[in-house]
């Protein structure tokens, strides 16, 4: 579910300008030592553009998928008020045909939510993806896109995860690209508080803007190139 109290730090991330970086390269870090090792070439798909529009799209795109319409029931479909509730005429009290109409307790509702409403907003693939690179571009600017050597702990423990995390020395929350033959080690990630673990076939907008640090290791960063190729 979309947490509304973080809607601020997302829409002045949104609406940043992005602009063309000199930045040529991406540090890849160890997290056994939590020094930079060397660095990668920057890919040639990550150039920043001003998608801001893009960007704010997709993200009301992507928070669509979260809006449920909800059920309410008509009179007719609520149960009970078979019979009439009393005569016609005669009892001194306006006439009634049934105790499930929308004026009485329990009975129906009038104009209310239906889940046959589709609150859904289409992104295609192409427009999706741009604005997820427009992004990425952009904390690759201000070196905040980063690469490690691997994800994989030997122990088996989140303690573990979290120590080697910490020689980064990253100050705020962190989003974790996972590749799709890493999923056993994503395991050991997902209790860490404020961090966010995804993968990089189902990376999103929202995740992207919400988070301070975005880091990749390089066989999740492979198959992330090879997805926008």
């Amino acid at each position: 579910m979309i947490n509304k109290n973080k809607t601020k730090v997302i829409r002045s991330k949104a609406k940043s300008v992005f602009d063309r970086s000199g930045v040529k390269s991406i540090p890849v870090f160890s997290l056994v030592e939590g020094k930079k090792q060397t660095t990668i070439k920057k890919p040639d798909y990550l150039v920043s553009t001003n998608s801001q529009a893009l960007v704010h799209q997709s993200l009301v795109a992507f928070k669509s998928l979260g809006i449920r319409a909800g059920h309410s029931k008509t009179r007719g479909e609520v149960r009970g008020g078979g019979r009439k509730p009393w005569r016609q005429k005669g009892t001194g009290r306006a006439r009634q045909g049934s105790i499930r109409a929308p004026h009485f307790i329990g009975g129906g509702v009038t104009f209310g939510p239906r889940s046959i409403q589709n609150k859904k907003k289409n992104l295609n693939k192409k427009m999706r993806l741009k604005a997820i690179i427009s992004v990425l571009a952009n904390l690759m600017k201000d070196q905040k896109l980063i690469v490690v050597d691997t994800f994989e702990i030997k122990n088996k423990k989140t303690k573990q995860a979290k120590e080697k995390l910490n020689k980064l020395n990253l100050k705020g929350r962190k989003l974790l690209v996972f590749a799709s033959a890493q999923k056993n080690d994503a395991i050991y990630y997902k209790n860490l508080k404020k961090d966010i673990i995804t993968l990089s076939t189902t990376i999103n907008i929202y995740d992207l803007l919400l988070a301070d640090y975005v880091i990749f290791s390089k066989l999740s960063l492979k198959e992330f190139s090879d997805l926008v190729k």
